[in-house]
């Protein structure tokens, strides 16, 4: 919520803007079409354990980003990898994941061009 208390803030108003216009322009895809795979890297030091903790919370950045998400048809998945060795604050960092996941989807919808007379969703008309 914004600071008034009313509305959206950050990243939940990026995407139930983009899903509103998303809906009116376009027909949901079809079972099995729609499969996301996202990988949360950190320099963080993570055993294996925690590690898929990291990407088991990641999925609620999944949750919020896509609709539907997470059905018997597809095949969303989260991967976590640790390339370092700084500790960390599990529940700290599974919060940042989270949000930063979130944003990364939002742009890769939002920020690519067309591609071989494929338009990109930003090529669109509003």
């Amino acid at each position: 919520r914004t600071s008034r208390g009313s509305g959206l803030a950050g990243i939940e108003a990026d995407l139930s803007g983009a899903a509103r216009a998303s809906r009116r322009r376009q027909p949901a895809p079809a079972p099995g079409d729609a499969t996301t795979l996202a990988l949360v890297a950190t320099n963080a030091r993570l055993t294996r354990e925690q590690a898929c903790r990291l990407a088991g919370a990641s999925q609620v950045a999944l949750a919020r980003c896509l609709s539907p998400a997470h059905t018997a048809h597809d095949g969303d998945l989260v991967y976590a990898l640790s390339t370092g060795d700084l500790p960390s604050e599990d529940l700290i960092l599974e919060a940042m994941a989270v949000e930063a996941l979130g944003r990364a989807i939002v742009r890769g919808v939002t920020q690519p061009r067309g591609l071989a007379g494929i338009p990109a969703r930003r090529d669109l008309p509003p």
